[in-house]
């Protein structure tokens, strides 16, 4: 069993919880495209992984709470799957990495040796779904 994230747009926290319970808590991500702008990113978890591209991005070192995130829907409380929003100010980090940049970053952002990570929780993530 694997961690599997979809990330998403919405125009609202409330028009996303409506897409959770039409879809029965997902997948968001289909192969057909599905009804939204969504991807697919496996194991890229808000808080550590995603955290990482965010501080790379802004020129600070990852430190938990670095993307704030809020549940908005679950389907099992224990057994998921679960909706999570991103906080605002890293939404913005995210939607301003130029594409001049982007080459750079993602290099930076795949490698193992992360500076400041050896203490990162990180086999206990907030998951959105198991499969």
């Amino acid at each position: 069993m694997g961690v599997l994230y979809d990330y998403f747009r919405s125009a609202s926290d409330a028009a996303a919880v409506s897409l959770m319970d039409e879809l029965g808590g997902g997948p968001v991500a289909t192969a057909d495209g599905g009804a939204v702008d969504a991807v697919d990113l496996k194991g890229i978890d808000p808080t550590v992984i995603l955290g990482r591209l965010v501080g790379l991005a802004r020129g600070i070192p990852w430190e938990v709470g670095l993307v704030a995130t809020e549940l908005l829907w679950t389907g099992d409380e224990q057994e998921g799957p679960w909706l999570t929003s991103i906080g605002d100010a890293a939404r913005g980090t995210l939607a301003s990495i130029g594409s001049a940049d982007a080459r750079n970053l993602s290099g930076q952002w795949g490698q193992r040796n992360w500076p400041g990570m050896a203490r990162c929780p990180t086999t206990s993530y907030c998951r959105s779904s198991t499969g």
